[in-house]
């Protein structure tokens, strides 16, 4: 790095080292738990969520040949619950919402299941013909969405499940937006506003607002003609809507008056994703150095929401494939290639300065 030393990795151990600034001092900065969850040696970390109580961790582990294994396990890395997709299928969703004491989960080979929290007994089961990209669960409602992408640039649908009546709707299309072209449709992301009156609909070049008692777009963010889009959360207070791409580019919005704030992280850093924490005081994101050397197994933490360094973090073996904040504590998990699990307290992490 220019500015910034790059720590080194204790993989083996499952350890990870610490840097803040040139010539500053670092102790390891160790993970607080690391659990790798079921599935076979050469499975990556392909899904990784947590319920909205932190309790239950919901992941997806696949292989190029494997058959793919999705798991809920609780905070101490305890397996509750595993099944698995068919064989090269892989696992695209797995999700569980317990306020709806549902479960929702999805493989390559384009089925999405829902399933009880309790007894685990399938209530819906739904061919959709594309692939399940992303899952959303509304904050308040009975409500179920399901993102679909080919490919992301042939088809973007979002389908709705209701719990109620136990059906799914097809309720937006993305390619059929009035007024705006999308240059990639496929659905990357689905996120409902913390009051649930809003959702954000995350395609790889455009990001449209709907109004959710409408379902009509009331605002677009539309492609520089540059850069896709990576990822987008909303902070925990509503305020702010945040997105990514892949040019080492965050985009802060005031979701009042939709101005923004554009930040450009040092050019040796691109971001592969990023969360929120729970206090809307920090921003964490999966990063990597200019040649894409495979995320270096790499995050970084930053303030919020003026997004200025503070730490970086070296983990797994390989590349960290997601990350995810803890609702209940001010802690992260990243999920890596390596097939594991680590937590992460930032209170410790920016204590090993």
């Amino acid at each position: 790095m220019k500015t910034l030393i790059v720590a080194l990795s204790l993989t083996v151990l499952g350890c990870s080292m610490f840097s803040s600034a040139p010539g500053a001092a670092s102790d390891p900065a160790k993970p607080e738990k690391v659990f790798a969850p079921p599935g076979e040696d050469q499975d990556i970390i392909e899904v990784l969520s947590v319920s909205e109580s932190g309790d239950i961790i919901a992941v997806g582990r696949s292989g190029a040949t494997s058959a793919g294994t999705s798991a809920l396990l609780d905070r101490q890395g305890k397996v509750l619950k595993s099944w698995t997709s068919a064989k090269g299928a892989g696992v695209t969703l797995c999700a569980v919402n317990e306020r709806l004491g549902l479960i929702v989960s999805a493989s390559g080979s384009y089925d999405v299941s829902v399933l009880k929290s309790s007894g685990y007994s399938v209530v819906a089961k739904q061919e959709l013909g594309y692939t399940a990209s992303t899952v959303a669960f509304h904050p308040k409602e009975p409500v179920v969405l399901i993102g679909t992408d080919v490919l992301r640039n042939t088809e973007g649908l979002v389908r709705r499940y209701d719990p109620d009546k136990k059906r799914w709707d097809e309720i937006f299309d993305t390619k059929k937006v009035a007024g705006v072209k999308i240059e990639e449709p496929g659905v990357r992301g689905l996120e409902f506003s913390p009051d649930g009156t809003r959702l954000a609909v995350l395609t790889g070049s455009t990001v449209l607002l709907l109004d959710w008692k409408t379902q009509k777009v009331v605002h677009t963010i539309a492609w520089d003609g540059k850069h896709l889009y990576q990822s987008l959360h909303f902070s925990r207070d509503g305020k702010r809507l945040v997105l990514s791409d892949h040019n080492r580019t965050f985009w802060v919005y005031d979701t009042a008056t939709w101005t923004s704030q554009k930040v450009v992280i040092p050019d040796d850093e691109q971001m592969k994703r990023f969360c929120i924490t729970r206090d809307d005081k920090y921003l964490c994101a999966v990063i990597a150095t200019p040649d894409g050397s495979d995320y270096q197994g790499r995050w970084a933490v930053y303030s919020f929401p003026d997004i200025k360094p503070l730490a970086y973090v070296t983990a797994h073996v390989g590349s960290i494939q997601h990350i995810v904040a803890d609702p209940k504590e001010n802690k992260v998990l990243t999920g890596g290639s390596d097939g594991k699990i680590m937590r992460w307290s930032l209170d410790e992490v920016l204590k090993s300065k």
